[in-house]
């Protein structure tokens, strides 16, 4: 094992976020769940139809023009009753940690599908449940610190993915007390981290809004977290917009690319101290529709405009984005080659140009 301690220098959030360039997101892998514990680990690993993670596919990223990567990981399965997680599990998530640093990229770890609408979720937007699950969920940020605590500045811990309320609202929680929750959550994540000292007292630490959402009202209830440091938060939301657009459109057009703007701009007046990226960016759409290297050269160039249109303003805004799976998926991972090269083209002239 590589200890990154000796290199770790201080980075600020927005410096992170220039440098990520173009990311991918290590979807349905180390986050794939519901198949119980006890398991062997590659039997999660591999439990949504991806293959094993190998140092390989982090190489491939750096070397064909990605510069970070997004680590989902579910943790329900591999606690035990007190909140322990399974030392063979987080052995896991260090040895993909590593590929990562290994391949000079960018890594963010989460707490995945711990939130949402699972039936594993354990983690929501509600008051009564956060006052039942607070010092679980801080007990397990503070292993995770631990854990990776001696890799440098380019690994980074995203609080949690899209939390939402008892009632899986996605748009805004029903009660305004689900962003109470949620801003709740949001403290205790940085307030553990902080506490673990060393790196992680200056690592950069990501927090989502309300179901990594971007509506007005849940940018407006949404509370930075108070840091013992400054400059070292960053925000996300997620956008598959505009939504359904995959199923209703045939090319990208002016409606589409004006609803981008729209987004970008409505976040950068939010955000005007702190950066924000786009964690998760692709065509799905209702039914889960997306995009794949069997679907129609039109739905493909769509894609491709789609994730050019996204990669440019968020440079514009001094922001990042990170593409969900469809561009490096399945058996195209063992090769390794892109699932769909052209998409991947259009994102790199788009960020270079």
């Amino acid at each position: 094992m590589i200890n990154q301690n000796a290199t770790y220098m201080e980075e600020s959030a927005q410096s992170a976020v220039d440098n990520f360039g173009l990311g991918f997101n290590l979807g349905n892998t180390l986050d794939a769940n519901g198949c119980g514990t006890g398991k062997p680990v590659a039997t999660y690993e591999t439990f949504w139809g991806q293959p094993e993670t190998t140092q390989d596919m982090m190489t491939f990223l750096m070397q064909n023009g990605f510069n970070a990567v997004r680590i989902p990981v579910t943790w329900y399965e591999h606690m035990d009753a007190e909140g322990n997680v399974d030392e063979a599990w987080m052995m896991r998530v260090k040895a993909i940690v590593e590929y990562a640093m290994n391949a000079g990229l960018y890594a963010i770890v989460n707490v995945h599908h711990d939130t949402a609408a699972g039936s594993g979720a354990w983690i929501k937007a509600d008051t009564d449940v956060y006052a039942a699950t607070k010092e679980k969920f801080k007990k397990l940020w503070t292993q995770i610190a631990n854990a990776l605590a001696d890799y440098d500045q380019h690994l980074l811990f995203e609080g949690y993915n899209e939390m939402l309320d008892g009632n899986n609202s996605w748009d805004e929680p029903q009660k305004a007390s689900g962003y109470e929750a949620l801003n709740n959550y949001a403290q205790d994540f940085v307030d553990a981290v902080r506490a673990t000292g060393g790196n992680n007292a200056t690592r950069n630490l990501i927090v989502n809004t309300y179901a990594a959402a971007k509506g007005e009202n849940v940018l407006n209830n949404f509370m930075l977290p108070t840091d013992a440091v400054n400059n070292h938060l960053i925000v996300q939301v997620h956008s598959y917009d505009p939504w359904n657009f995959f199923n209703t459109k045939t090319t990208w057009d002016s409606e589409c690319h004006n609803t981008l703007t729209e987004i970008f701009s409505a976040l950068s007046k939010k955000f005007t101290t702190i950066p924000y990226i786009i964690g998760e960016y692709g065509t799905h759409g209702e039914s889960d529709i997306s995009v794949s290297k069997s679907s129609p050269a039109e739905k493909i160039k769509l894609a491709a405009d789609q994730a050019a249109d996204m990669v440019k303003l968020a440079k514009d805004h001094h922001s990042a984005t990170f593409y969900w799976m469809s561009i490096f998926d399945g058996s195209d991972r063992i090769q390794p080659q892109w699932s769909l090269p052209t998409v991947v083209e259009a994102m790199q002239e788009a960020y270079n140009n």
